[in-house]
């Protein structure tokens, strides 16, 4: 039986077809979560598939990334900030929305300040949550680095 043979350009293309359905996946995922659950206010039940979705991705993007050494945090941060600063800010302002659903007849109005302090505490909640999030998953990227150094020093030896 003949093995067929492929050329590393085809595969790289494989893998830059790969990385962008996983790209958007990351995008339509998230934003199905939220189209059903806010606008459209259906149960939790049609939506729990998006959450385990996007749960198994993460992590199995987490893994891949670990268990084959490569540099999680390689290339422009500007871009890795602008889309932690999008997370933050789009659930900040998705659960304002929520909160003054629900409870708006307790409040005064939109400028009512006891809003606007639930607002900047839920903020300052999903800022912390997310940078130590980040911390923990750039010491893993980190020691990852350290164990894959060892192991080319070892083969060099």
């Amino acid at each position: 039986m003949k093995k067929i043979v492929t050329d590393e350009r085809v595969q790289q293309e494989e893998n830059q077809v790969f990385a962008w359905v996983g790209k958007t996946m990351n995008i339509l995922l998230p934003l199905s979560f939220l189209i059903k659950s806010l606008v459209l206010k259906w149960s939790f039940d049609t939506y729990v598939f998006e959450l385990f979705a996007m749960l198994v991705v993460s992590v199995y993007l987490f893994y891949g990334y670990w268990r084959k050494g490569l540099d999680m945090e390689r290339g422009t941060s500007w871009q890795a900030y602008l889309y932690l600063g999008g997370v933050i800010a789009g659930t900040t302002i998705v659960m304002a929305w929520t909160n003054y659903q629900t409870y708006g007849q307790h409040y005064s109005g939109i400028w009512d300040w006891h809003f606007w302090v639930v607002i900047l505490i839920f903020l300052v909640s999903v800022t912390c949550l997310c940078l130590l999030l980040l911390n923990i998953l750039s010491w893993a990227n980190k020691y990852r680095q350290k164990q894959v150094e060892k192991e080319l020093e070892e083969e060099m030896e």
